[in-house]
């Protein structure tokens, strides 16, 4: 099976996304399938140092950079639709990983108009709260193009049953299927010895470590938010926690984060 994964960029900024949809690539590719993925070379308010006159392969999976246009946002890239007019009639089937941005108005139309089927990968972003964040931009996506590719999708990729319940009434009836996201040991391989963190962090001392994974933004929300009730606030007070983060550093606005209650701290 010829299989073409479609994601705005493969920028490390944009964390975990690529990882895992590089990884799903690769584990595809090594059971005998041929692999490719159509990207740009977006790296934030950069660009990646890689090729667009060729594919970079890595682990059997051809690796298609493209140049990005202003808006860069919105990850507009003029090259990216017309290799993937030409390209995408000779594969089997699109997964495609995130909404709202150019790259699902390119794969909707020609996928529609060559009969190519997609899969949708939402990456939370139908989650309740991600939905209704800046709704009034998103509801002039959706009448423009978003609704129409959520119609068109042939089924919606989730990677935990709970995210698949909590985008229920905003998946449009789309069929979903969950296929969690897999780990390859190799990428982590030797793992640290226990204890290694905090001797690298000795003003840990002997407090309990809370560690939150995802998008570096989004898990200060998830603190600031626990630690204004009542207990976890008195713990953390007394300096009985300490709180580590793991993860990219995404963009949610200094706004949206003064909009949250302001921490009390005993």
């Amino acid at each position: 099976m010829k299989i073409l994964h479609v994601i705005p960029d493969m920028s490390p900024l944009s964390g975990g996304p690529v990882h895992a949809a590089f990884g799903m690539a690769r584990a595809v590719a090594r059971l005998g399938h041929e692999v490719a993925i159509f990207t740009t070379k977006r790296n934030g308010p950069d660009d990646l140092d890689v090729p667009t006159d060729r594919p970079v392969v890595r682990d059997g999976v051809a690796i298609h950079y493209f140049p990005v246009q202003a808006p860069r946002f919105w990850r507009l890239s003029l090259p990216f639709a017309r290799a993937f007019k030409q390209a995408v009639a000779g594969y089997d089937v699109v997964h495609e990983h995130a909404l709202y941005l150019f790259q699902n108005v390119v794969t909707d139309h020609y996928c529609r108009r060559l009969g190519v089927p997609f899969i949708l990968r939402p990456l939370g972003t139908l989650d309740p709260y991600i939905y209704h964040r800046h709704r009034w931009r998103k509801a002039v996506m959706e009448t423009l193009f978003q609704n129409r590719l959520m119609r068109d999708a042939s089924a919606l990729h989730y990677t935990t049953k709970e995210e698949m319940r909590l985008a229920a009434p905003y998946a449009r009836g789309v069929p979903g299927a969950v296929v969690p996201l897999g780990l390859d040991p190799a990428d982590y391989d030797p793992p640290s010895p226990p204890g290694s963190f905090r001797a690298r962090h000795p003003e840990i001392g002997d407090r309990t470590i809370i560690l939150f994974f995802g998008l570096a933004p989004w898990s200060r929300i998830c603190v600031k938010l626990m630690i204004t009730t009542g207990n976890h606030c008195m713990m953390i007070s007394q300096r009985r926690f300490k709180v580590e983060f793991a993860g990219a550093q995404g963009a949610v606005s200094r706004r949206a984060w003064r909009r949250l209650p302001p921490c009390r701290w005993g």
